[in-house]
């Protein structure tokens, strides 16, 4: 055992991946314009290219879940973003700390992680806004890998609104300015 103030010991580590990268901020990015892309929410990278990220002001989103693992592919399959992190169980002598996977989703860290108690299926624990250039396709998209549509898609004075509720729970508003 630690003493007090010591991390506690490690029983059964799993190895770092080598896609695992950290990101650490150092003072604040200026914003891209936003340009459509063929896939995915890849709409503020600029002209398609992915920029280096200046990482001095980075927000982290943090979403609890039922099944981290599954949220991760979800997201990363009905997104198209990038997995950045990701931590298995690890077993410490007082217990396992829980799954956690880190998505860049652009600008953010989505951080994704397995909930400690129950999630009822019908809970929505998080509400989530996406600006891209064709929220029909993104809908299609995301209903596609399992998300359910959550009314019909309609015109605002912002532009084109639709709402989804993905496998997980969580509901997404996905949007497009005029």
């Amino acid at each position: 055992m630690g003493e007090i103030g010591m991390a506690p010991e490690v029983t059964n580590m799993p190895p770092a991946t080598l896609k695992s990268k950290r990101l650490v901020a150092k003072r604040p990015m200026p914003l891209s314009p936003i340009v459509e892309t063929p896939s995915s929410v890849s709409w503020l990278l600029l002209e398609g290219k992915k920029q280096k990220r200046d990482t001095s002001l980075l927000p982290h989103l943090y979403l609890k879940v039922s099944d981290a693992k599954g949220a991760a592919l979800f997201y990363r399959t009905a997104f198209g973003v990038e997995e950045v992190f990701c931590r298995g169980i690890c077993r410490y002598i007082n217990g396992d700390y829980p799954r956690a996977t880190e998505l860049d989703f652009i600008g953010y860290v989505l951080v994704i992680y397995d909930s400690d108690s129950p999630v009822k299926p019908d809970e929505t624990r998080a509400y989530r806004d996406l600006i891209v250039g064709d929220p029909d396709r993104l809908i299609a998209q995301a209903v596609s890998f399992g998300a359910k549509a959550k009314g019909e898609i309609i015109e605002t004075v912002r532009g084109r609104t639709g709402r989804i509720k993905d496998p997980y729970g969580v509901l997404w508003r996905i949007s497009s300015y005029i």
